[in-house]
Formats: C-alpha cells, sequence, structure tokens
C-alpha cells in the first residue's frame, strides 16, 4: 500500500480535474419535469483522476494480479472480466482540500476501490443500503429522504405526501476507510458520496 501511495502521489498532480454537477441518477435533466424536481436536482463534484495509462507499477500489478480476479468472483459469486479500458480500467481519484462528491447511484453494478491514503478530516466514504430494486428504479421517495437529511439542497416531489418529507428516515454509513481497505460496493442499488475533505 505505500508503494502505491507513494507512486499515486506522484501522480496526482498531474490528474484530470472533473468539476461538474450531476444529479443522483447522473442523468440528463428532464425537460417534461418542473425544474425544482428532484430529478432535475444538479449536484456539484470536484474529483481529479488519474488514468490507468498514468498510474504506477504497483496498482497495475494488483489490477492485471489472476488472484485478485478470482477472490472477487468467488466473492460475488459470478465470473467477473477486467475491463478493457486503456484509459479508465484503473484508476486513481483524487481528492483536494474542500473536494468531494456528490451523493450519487453508479453505472456499474459493482466497484472495487482500495484506499491508498486517507484524509486529515472528511473526505468520508457514506453510503445507504440498497434501495433500488433495478437500474430502472429511481428508489424516488428515498433518494428525497437521504438528500432532505444529509444536505441543504432544496427540490420538490410531486406526491411524497406534505412535500417536506421523502419517505421514511433512510440510514446513512460511513465506510472504515484506512488505508489499504479494500472495498467491494454495489454502487448502482446503493446512494452514496463522499464528503468534502479538510
Amino acid at each position: 500500500v505505500a508503494a502505491a501511495a507513494g507512486e499515486a502521489t506522484l501522480a496526482s498532480p498531474t490528474a484530470f480535474v472533473t468539476d461538474s454537477e450531476h444529479n443522483a441518477w447522473q442523468t440528463e435533466r428532464n425537460t417534461s419535469l418542473p425544474a425544482d424536481h428532484l430529478a432535475n436536482l444538479f449536484m456539484r463534484t470536484r474529483v481529479a483522476s488519474v488514468a490507468t495509462d498514468e498510474i504506477g507499477p504497483t496498482l497495475k500489478r494488483l489490477y492485471e494480479a489472476p488472484e485478485l480476479l478470482a477472490f472477487l468472483s468467488a466473492l460475488l459469486q459470478r465470473p467477473l472480466f477486467r475491463l478493457d479500458d486503456p484509459i479508465g480500467a484503473c484508476t486513481i481519484n483524487v481528492f483536494r482540500e474542500g473536494w468531494h462528491h456528490a451523493w450519487h447511484f453508479d453505472e456499474a453494478e459493482f466497484t472495487v476501490t482500495l484506499s491508498l491514503q486517507a484524509a486529515d478530516e472528511g473526505g468520508h466514504f457514506v453510503f445507504t443500503p440498497p434501495l433500488r430494486t433495478s437500474a430502472d428504479d429511481p428508489a424516488n421517495a428515498a433518494v428525497a429522504s437521504v438528500l432532505r437529511a444529509q444536505t441543504e439542497h432544496a427540490f420538490s416531489l410531486p406526491g411524497d405526501g406534505t412535500g417536506e418529507s421523502g419517505g421514511a428516515a433512510v440510514p446513512v454509513r460511513t465506510a472504515p476507510f484506512a488505508p489499504g481497505t479494500l472495498q467491494v460496493f454495489a454502487g448502482r442499488d446503493s446512494f452514496h458520496a463522499v464528503t468534502p475533505t479538510r
């Protein structure tokens, strides 16, 4: 882990910066819905990424290790394959001071992460239990409940009763993420975020 962290530190100054806004599902604005509808709530994310072709040899060896692939396949009880993408197969997320990743669902069913370095403060990976039954299920009431409890964003969700409650309270957990922690996460169904780093 120390070697991979050192390589990541060397590569991080030139990491590609994303400073953008997205909704919970990372989809386009829905112009058929009111501008203040939950589906049209776009939240800011700031993160940098080191691409696969720029990461050091330690993480590349780990990503390419057949033992890791066999372990993950056994854990998830299904055959898995490496992503054949020379840029995005294995990346390093870099969060600079004050940066964060807003609440969202992933496009991929599962994501595997390895923590290399903890922030001095913040930078917590927070998540809910699975809220969606499929990629087509928006889980609007649960998403609204989380966003109302965890953020200061204002939005509407017609049909949720009072307009103030997005449904029953949804538990939010913080993942233990000390350096060396390997996490396999069902990000397509579990709502999640990274809190601002300090």
